[in-house]
């Protein structure tokens, strides 16, 4: 059956990426503070003057290869998808919405757009997820510590998601209110997507796929860091 619906799933896998691209997008335009993963890609980008799309391709690359070094069974489809399209789905909403002057809005405004932001990524999160071709290189790389390690996956990501806020935030990337609402909302925000939208991908990618996907509790819990 996976096979059968693999090139669905690749589609799926795509869509889930862009409309995380789009959600990033406005959690990076009201400049609150990004996700762990965007924080140090921006401050790569500011160091090396690069555009963000380019420092996201260097990010998820370098990943990979220690992935791979190590254990490339952590390295999947939506892994090398994930290489070029969240971050050039940044840069493609930038030259259509740069124009927009979010930053100066009232914080309240902004608050709400960085919500709506996250929201938008769990739900790009959940498809992708549900698509069960593999992880990104960040999530990729928190997997192969712990298992290796054999610490827990949460205490793994935690703290590899704390190394990359402190490395983005010395190279220059804002590091704020909007990094914590992100870290703590967009678990919940996919759990909740999870059961709203299971009946839906049930008829793109089949009832035995989402089932299955579901059954495995941990592909959602490693989404919920705090």
């Amino acid at each position: 059956m996976k096979k059968d619906r693999l090139f669905i799933r690749v589609i799926m896998s795509i869509i889930g990426m862009i409309i995380l691209g789009i959600g990033v997008f406005f959690t990076i335009k009201v400049n609150l503070g990004s996700d762990p993963a965007s924080t140090l890609q921006l401050g790569m980008a500011k160091q090396l003057g690069i555009s963000y799309g380019l420092s996201t391709v260097i990010f998820n690359i370098v990943f990979l290869i220690v992935i791979f070094c190590f254990d490339k069974k952590y390295i999947n489809i939506s892994s090398i998808l994930a290489i070029f399209i969240i971050g050039y789905t940044v840069e493609g909403m930038n030259l259509i919405f740069g124009w927009l002057d979010l930053e100066s809005l009232n914080l309240i405004y902004k608050l709400i757009i960085c919500l709506i932001g996250t929201f938008v990524i769990s739900i790009g999160v959940t498809v992708y997820i549900f698509s069960d071709l593999g992880v990104g290189a960040t999530d990729g790389i928190s997997e192969l510590i712990s298992g290796k390690t054999k610490f827990h996956y949460r205490t793994v990501r935690f703290v590899s998601d704390l190394i990359l806020v402190i490395l983005g935030y010395l190279l220059g990337s804002v590091v704020g209110v909007g990094t914590i609402l992100i870290t703590f909302s967009v678990g919940p925000f996919i759990q909740r997507n999870r059961k709203i939208m299971a009946p839906l991908l049930k008829k793109v990618v089949g009832e035995e796929l989402v089932q299955d996907v579901n059954s495995h509790e941990e592909k959602f819990e490693k989404e919920v860091i705090a």
